[in-house]
């Protein structure tokens, strides 16, 4: 058996959702000023999806390999596979760095055929040490922004945290499988960032030489006004035009045309956030033990405004109907404009259909 030299380190930072991961892999990839360190070349930005592939349960139903036959997921992994060792066995670097927000969920899409262990047992192959590191936000914090991704993209009709919650016991399985001494897990608080720079932040943190971010991927998120009309036009799904291929080119270009309504922030309230914690206790009990108290919500921290109901959410979303109205233009001449969340949903599918004719 051929026996492997192994390197000094492997960082493996599974970045949680909605914590910069984007801005640290844009970065890293441009090329890292520290000749100790590489970004494994796997070709694309983010390492989580090639690499979380190899070990899905149900590889035909993951999204990266959506589509293929048997045949063609077996290469594709393969091509993966072969391209990830081929760096970390490359020669001029003692650590390397993986990075991707799938890793947060591999014990979860993984579990059947022990991913975790496997992905361990891989990266012990190549390297002496082993440690995970991911940024880790509070439940008031990752809220939002979770759902507002969902509205965004996934068609979310339904404000059910359970949905969005993103549980922190994932990270436990992670330190179960890679030891409590090599799973750092630090607060995503960007007022704590060095110059306000995560990259800094997180190269600083590491060891690593401190590496300012030449890219900064802007904050993907819209406004309250916007997430309203959204997720009015989701929940009124039996009212929606089927676009086809189209689908999703279009839905993208609506969330773009929405950016421009509006300007308030979109925010749960601190009762919403109360209940999701509630239902998630012995989560975010564990979680808040980790990370400390400093950590944990309280009532006075928590906002007393914010979104608390879908109910709350659609009749908010009739404010605009005046907005909606001038967007949609002439297909919208012959609609009954009532002050409803009905209005506003069959508004909004008259949009797309305008988007669609515009863009034929």
């Amino acid at each position: 058996m051929e026996v492997i030299q192994k390197k000094e380190l492997c960082i493996v930072h599974i970045g949680m959702p909605k914590t910069g991961s984007s801005t640290i892999e844009e970065n890293l990839f441009l090329g890292i000023d520290d000749a100790r360190v590489r970004y494994a070349n796997l070709g694309v930005v983010n390492h989580g999806e090639p690499i979380v592939s190899f070990y899905v349960d149900n590889p035909s139903s993951f999204y990266y390999l959506s589509g293929l036959s048997a045949d063609d997921i077996f290469a594709k992994n393969q091509k993966n596979m072969d391209l990830l060792i081929n760096s970390f066995v490359a020669i001029g670097n003692q650590i390397e760095i993986i990075s991707g927000e799938t890793f947060f969920h591999l014990p979860d899409i993984c579990r059947k055929n022990n991913g975790l262990e496997k992905f361990k047992s891989l990266l012990d192959r190549f390297f002496s040490k082993v440690v995970v590191v991911a940024y880790v936000r509070k439940p008031s914090d990752f809220l939002p922004s979770s759902f507002q991704q969902r509205v965004k993209y996934h068609n979310t009709k339904t404000l059910n945290h359970a949905e969005f919650y993103h549980r922190y016991i994932n990270l436990k399985k992670f330190i179960e499988v890679f030891g409590t001494e090599n799973v750092h897990l630090w607060n995503f608080d960007p007022k704590q960032f060095p110059d306000g720079d995560i990259l800094l932040d997180f190269t600083t943190r590491l060891g690593l030489q401190p590496q300012r971010s030449k890219i900064k991927v802007v904050n993907e998120s819209i406004t309250k006004e916007a997430i309203s009309i959204l997720f009015t036009y989701h929940f009124h799904e039996n009212g929606k035009t089927d676009f086809g291929v189209r689908q999703n080119n279009l839905s993208f270009q609506l969330v773009e045309l929405f950016r421009k309504i509006g300007s308030e922030k979109f925010k749960f309230s601190g009762q919403f956030i109360q209940r999701a914690i509630a239902a998630n206790q012995e989560d975010y009990e564990w979680i808040v033990r980790v990370m400390g108290e400093d950590f944990k919500e309280t009532p006075e921290s928590l906002s007393a405004e914010g979104v608390d109901n879908e109910h709350e959410l659609m009749h908010y979303a009739t404010q605009f109907i005046p907005n909606l109205v001038e967007l949609a233009g002439d297909f919208a001449k012959d609609l009954k404009l009532d002050d409803t969340p009905q209005t506003v949903a069959r508004l909004v599918d008259k949009i797309m259909l305008r988007l669609a004719h515009d863009h034929r």
